[in-house]
């Protein structure tokens, strides 16, 4: 999801691609989207909007970044275990 997220930044850098891109996460409406894109869009410096956006959408409960991690450390910023040693 990184990978996709950070050529997607490469390519499309306006607002309105951004804003495109949050509209299909809000049609999709998963807890999980939300805390798995602001965390990766946080790290790769998107708007401040878009972070803020995902922020609102969290939903309760914990949700892995990648499910097959076996050492993982929690963000409890967006309830997402994150790998640990992974460059993010």
């Amino acid at each position: 999801m990184m990978d996709c997220l950070s050529e997607f930044k490469k390519i499309y850098s306006k607002p309105d691609d951004t804003n495109r891109l949050l509209e299909y996460a809000i049609q999709i409406n998963n807890g999980a989207l939300f805390k798995k894109l602001g965390y990766l869009a946080e790290k790769l410096d998107f708007s401040a909007a878009l972070i803020s956006e995902c922020a609102k959408r969290l939903t309760t409960g914990y949700t892995h970044l990648d499910k097959h991690a076996n050492n993982s450390r929690l963000i409890t910023k967006w309830r997402l275990w994150v790998p640990k040693g992974q460059n993010l």
